[in-house]
């Protein structure tokens, strides 16, 4: 696949025509109108891959070494457990970020109270392990896959989208091709349902 649809993509060019907004419809559905998701804008479609400009916006992180121990305590700081006791809108998705060290974080994006009011602050945790961070403000390549996202199949979803976007002459941001990767998980954690998944590497533009 030839690379000259990418050669003047950059932020800055958001809002022209064939940029578009992507809120996750698919996702929307499965979980609910009351669920909200991290504003991004569509650069570029491809057939097997997005390029996403992510706008920057606030999130609460933990480190964690099972995925339960995230899922928990994010969890609770949603539900109250921080400086303000104030509940939080359900926000999707869950998203891990892995580095090349071997360390794993996992966060969740902050978007207003459970009530739909807008936050004047944004709550600090209770639990130590959780901070407050900025995430975005970059381009990023985007893979989506279905199922279960064991260790496996995410490795080969992250090597699948580095051989795609390697053939279409992008170039990984510096931790990235060190071997950094993010996975993002939709859905309900306790569905049945088929759950949608993506890789995230950042990319040069």
């Amino acid at each position: 696949m030839s690379n000259r649809g990418f050669q003047k993509v950059s932020p800055q060019v958001t809002s022209q025509k064939r940029h578009r907004r992507h809120q996750c419809a698919l996702c929307a559905q499965q979980l609910g109108s009351n669920t909200i998701f991290p504003p991004y804008t569509v650069v570029s479609n491809q057939t097997k891959y997005d390029l996403r400009f992510f706008d920057a916006y606030p999130v609460i992180r933990m480190p964690y070494e099972r995925r339960d121990e995230g899922y928990i305590g994010l969890g609770a700081y949603f539900d109250g457990d921080n400086s303000e006791g104030v509940r939080l809108r359900q926000t999707q998705p869950v998203v891990m970020r892995f580095s090349p060290g071997g360390s794993k974080t996992m966060e969740l994006y902050i978007g207003c109270q459970q009530d739909g009011q807008p936050l004047e602050a944004l709550p600090q945790p209770k639990d130590s392990r959780l901070s407050l961070e900025v995430a975005g403000g970059e381009v990023a390549a985007v893979l989506k896959f279905e199922g279960n996202a064991t260790r496996e199949a995410t490795l080969q979803a992250v090597a699948q989208l580095k051989n795609i976007i390697a053939s279409d002459g992008l170039k990984l941001a510096e931790e990235e091709a060190a071997g950094a990767f993010r996975l993002a998980q939709y859905g309900p954690l306790n569905s049945l349902s088929t759950r949608v998944n993506e890789v995230l590497l950042r990319v040069l533009v």
